[in-house]
C-alpha cells in the first residue's frame, strides 16, 4: 500500500461531522421541495416552449403564421402555383389596425422557411412596380445579393398595392428554378410609418396554398 493510500485512511472524517452534514443535506432536500410547491410544477429545463425552438435541436421548424391580431396586410402570388413567374403583390390593408390607417414604409421577404425548411435565398427583385403615386426602391436582394430581400416605399397609402418580381434561389444552385408553390413557407413581414410617438405598427404572415390554387400571407398586426 503507497504512503498516500495510507495517509488517506488516517484522515477519517469525525463521526459528529459526517451527521452534521447528513442533517443539512436533508434540511436542502426539504427546502428544496417546499419551495417546489409553493411555485408550482415546473417544465424540465430541456423542454421547449410550444413557441420556441430547442435551442438544442438543430433542425428549425418551416415558419408559423400568427394568429392573433387583424389582417392588415394581404401577400399573394396568383393562380396556377406551378409556375415560375414569381410575382408577389403586396396590398395595403391598414385601415382596420388598432392605430388606424398607415402608409406601408417597407417590406421583407425571408424565404429561410420555404422548400419544406431547406430554405431559399432572394438573388434577385425586379419589375418593381410602385404603388399609386407613390415610389418603391429595392434596399436589399437586387443583384448577387443573398438572403432575404427589403424593398421600401413611400406614399404607399391603404387599400393600394405594389408587385415585384423575385428570384428566389436554393443555397447552393443559383439556377434553382423555383415554382410559386415552393414559396410556401417565406414569411412577409411590413414595416408601417410611424406617426409621432405611437407604438410602432407592424405585421407578419407567411406564405400558403390556398384552395383556389393562389399562394397567399394573410398579413397579421403583431405590434401594438
Amino acid at each position: 500500500m503507497s504512503k498516500l493510500l495510507r495517509s488517506d485512511r488516517k484522515r477519517r472524517i469525525p463521526r459528529t461531522v459526517t451527521m452534521a452534514l447528513a442533517v443539512l443535506a436533508v434540511s436542502g432536500f426539504v427546502a428544496s421541495q417546499s419551495g417546489a410547491s409553493a411555485l408550482g410544477t415546473q417544465a424540465p429545463a430541456d423542454h421547449a416552449d410550444t413557441n420556441h425552438v430547442a435551442t438544442s435541436t438543430g433542425v428549425q421548424p418551416v415558419a408559423i403564421e400568427p394568429t392573433a391580431g387583424p389582417i392588415i396586410a394581404v401577400a399573394s402570388l396568383p393562380a396556377p402555383s406551378n409556375s415560375f413567374d414569381i410575382r408577389l403583390t403586396v396590398t395595403n390593408s391598414s385601415g382596420v389596425s388598432s392605430l388606424g390607417a398607415r402608409d406601408i414604409q417597407a417590406v421583407q421577404v425571408d424565404c429561410f422557411g420555404a422548400l419544406n425548411g431547406d430554405s431559399f435565398t432572394i438573388d434577385d427583385v425586379f419589375s418593381v412596380a410602385a404603388p399609386p403615386g407613390g415610389t418603391a426602391a429595392v434596399a436589399v436582394g437586387s443583384g448577387t445579393d443573398v438572403g432575404p430581400a427589403v424593398l421600401t416605399f413611400t406614399g404607399f397609402n391603404n387599400t393600394e398595392s405594389s408587385a415585384f418580381n423575385l428570384d428566389p434561389d436554393t443555397w447552393d444552385n443559383s439556377s434553382f428554378g423555383a415554382t410559386r408553390l415552393q414559396m410556401s413557407g417565406c414569411r412577409i413581414e411590413v414595416v408601417f410609418e410611424r406617426i409621432g410617438a405611437e407604438t410602432p405598427l407592424r405585421a407578419s404572415g407567411v406564405l400558403a396554398h390556398k384552395p383556389n390554387d393562389k399562394v397567399v400571407a394573410n398579413l397579421k398586426q403583431v405590434n401594438p
